[in-house]
């Protein structure tokens, strides 16, 4: 575990899909982060060279003064159940 990639997920293999869900939790934040399709492209970088081109990562995390933290946009992804998803079947 590197300091500071305390909610770094990458390599994930993903093309806009609906109805379909993502759920990411990091264990040193103790935080779930749930979000959609559309909302992982639009928010994850997508690695344009390399071994894993085309594959997609998303940091939610920063850190400031060696303390990991959420970082402000991804505040509206934190999920403390999984009302949003059975909202919505």
């Amino acid at each position: 575990m590197v300091d500071g990639d305390a909610a770094l997920f990458a390599a994930i293999p993903h093309e806009l899909r609906a109805n379909y869900w993502f759920v990411f939790y990091s264990e040193r934040l103790d935080t779930t982060f749930i979000m959609t399709s559309q909302e992982l492209i639009e928010h994850a970088v997508q690695n344009k060279t390399g071994k894993n081109k085309g594959l997609r990562a998303i940091w939610f995390n920063g850190r400031k003064k060696g303390k990991e933290y959420v970082k402000p946009q991804f505040e509206k992804f934190i999920a403390h159940d999984f009302k949003r998803i059975v909202g919505t079947v």
